[in-house]
């Protein structure tokens, strides 16, 4: 019995060793591997008791891993430490590297590393975190950097290679609900309906519906929106071609595309019965050369191909979260009446704080500027004598 005893004393105390361990490292908050950042940057830690001070280390990385540092093993008492734009400005746009140390006894404890990229692109979706879930359509990746880039925020890209929405279920609290997204773009479809035993396809429309409204629901919790998307079309010679999907299987259906279709017919209603997202990527490929923009596998993009996808799904999010307007109705009530030409007059005057959005509705004559001549032009259409939209 003591001999029991002893062992499993001895167990405790060699578990217990990794959790101090742990405990004496700091854990980075604040900021995601990924994250593209557009200004000044606060991260932050727990406290660590024992810690005397820490230190942090930020590397600008874009061009070597041993570049130039923007902060050298600052030293602080806190556990927060705000990244400052304006340091950063010094050496560029780019990939940052940020490290922070706790010293308990004269000896560092070494945080997580986390890469960030700092832009000043401003866009309707600065500063939020985009993820990205799909299948390998999602996960050859190329397009989320050009997105990246494009609105100067995150796109984090959670797609794995031959997953369905069935099989994607598991992963979905690490790889989507646990990066915090402020918008979620699902792209799932072509793998739930390809038929791998020749017979069925591998998830069931019903099944494909429950899953969907599943990742909708959760993330409507989270706080999240979501673009559900069609993925991209296939060409069915080549798809045909390969041994595993020979064309006699998909004859009732009318094709592997058609099959898809009914996929993302249902991706459509989910999206428009929950309020959220649709984007039809198919139908932004339509009367396109395929062969130019899609693999000889007949379903992947080629580079061309995903330039294109992120230009397609980039001009949707900017049409969807850029700034929306009517000329003429600068109050946003859907019409154009007195209520709109008596703020035009005192936008001009000064005695009105207009938004962005109400400034361009103004500039009814499209000059620059808010002035006289779109305050009679409004007041005009009001009394029938111009009409603004024609």
């Amino acid at each position: 019995m003591k001999r029991i005893t002893c062992v499993f004393l001895c167990l405790c105390i060699l578990c217990a060793f990794p959790f101090v361990a742990t405990a004496q490292a700091p854990v980075i908050k604040g900021v995601i591997n990924g994250q593209t950042v557009n200004g000044d940057i606060t991260i932050s830690w727990d406290k660590i008791e024992q810690a005397e001070y820490y230190t942090v280390n930020v590397r600008y990385i874009q061009n070597d891993d041993k570049g130039p540092l923007a902060y050298d093993a600052v030293k602080t008492e806190d556990t927060s430490f705000t990244l400052e734009k304006s340091v950063m400005d010094t050496l560029g746009h780019g990939s940052y590297r940020v490290c922070v140390a706790s010293y308990i006894d004269g000896k560092p404890y070494y945080s997580n590393i986390v890469v960030y990229t700092y832009t000043d692109v401003v866009s309707p979706i600065s500063g939020k975190t985009v993820v990205c879930f799909g299948d390998s359509l999602t996960a050859n990746g190329i397009w989320e950097k050009q997105l990246a880039a494009r609105f100067g925020t995150s796109f984090i890209n959670a797609g794995v290679g031959g997953t369905t929405t069935e099989t994607s279920r598991d992963r979905f609290p690490a790889d989507v609900l646990a990066k915090n997204p402020d918008i979620t773009v699902i792209c799932f479809a072509y793998n739930d309906a390809v038929k791998i035993d020749r017979i069925a396809s591998r998830v069931s429309l019903e099944r494909y519906r429950e899953n969907l409204v599943y990742y909708v629901t959760e993330l409507q919790k989270a706080g999240s929106d979501v673009i559900l998307m069609s993925p991209s079309p296939v060409i069915e010679e080549y798809f045909n071609a390969n041994p595993l999907h020979p064309g006699e299987d998909y004859v009732e259906d009318g094709g592997i595309n058609n099959l898809i279709s009914k996929y993302t017919d249902i991706m459509a209603e989910v999206a428009k019965e929950y309020g959220e997202y649709y984007f039809d990527l198919n139908a932004a490929f339509d009367g396109k050369d395929m062969y130019s923009l899609i693999g000889t596998d007949g379903t992947h993009p080629n580079h061309t191909g995903y330039a294109y996808y992120a230009s397609a799904l980039g001009d949707f999010i900017q049409k969807e979260y850029g700034i929306k307007y009517t000329l003429g109705d600068i109050n946003g009530n859907g019409k154009i009446d007195m209520s709109d030409y008596l703020i035009c007059r005192r936008m001009i005057v000064g005695t009105y704080q207009a938004d962005k959005a109400q400034v361009l509705a103004s500039d009814v004559n499209e000059s620059g500027e808010t002035d006289a001549n779109d305050y009679i032009l409004i007041k005009r259409h009001f009394l029938g004598t111009y009409n603004i939209t024609e």
